[in-house]
C-alpha cells in the first residue's frame, strides 16, 4: 500500500527511482528509501497481482497505479481473508471484535452495520 499511496497522485507515473525518493522521505527526510532493486522487485509483485501497470515503452520505466484505494483494500482484504482466516470474513469479524484495539464506538458501529444487513436480507 505504501508504493501506492505515492503513485496515486502521481498520474503521470513514476520511475523506480522516484518512488525509491517518495518512500525514503515517507520515512524520514534523510533518509534516501530502500534499495533501488527492492523496488524494483515489490513494483514487479505488484504489476503480477495487477495493482500497479508499467510502461516499458519508455526509458526509464514509468510505473502507474492500476487500481484505486478501494480497489486496492478490495484485494488486501481476500488476502488477509485466505492467508489468515481460511477465506471466513466471520471468523475476521470475530478476531476483530475480541480485539481490545477497537474502541466501544467502532464495536457499536460494526454491530448496528450488522442489523441493517439483517434487516436487507430479510
Amino acid at each position: 500500500m505504501e508504493i501506492l499511496r505515492i503513485l496515486w497522485p502521481n498520474e503521470h507515473g513514476l520511475t523506480i527511482r522516484e518512488v525509491c525518493r517518495g518512500l525514503g522521505s515517507a520515512a524520514d527526510e534523510e533518509d534516501e528509501g530502500p534499495a533501488y532493486s527492492s523496488v524494483q522487485t515489490r513494483l514487479g509483485l505488484m504489476e503480477n497481482k495487477g495493482l500497479v501497470r508499467k510502461d516499458g515503452t519508455i526509458r526509464p520505466a514509468k510505473y502507474y497505479a492500476a487500481v484505486t484505494e478501494q480497489g486496492a483494500q478490495r484485494h488486501v482484504f481476500r488476502e488477509l481473508l485466505d492467508r489468515f482466516f481460511h477465506g471466513s470474513a466471520a471468523k475476521l469479524i470475530l478476531h476483530a471484535l475480541r480485539s481490545k484495539d477497537i474502541s466501544a464506538e467502532e464495536r457499536e458501529a460494526i454491530s448496528q452495520r450488522l442489523k441493517d444487513l439483517k434487516k436487507k436480507s430479510t
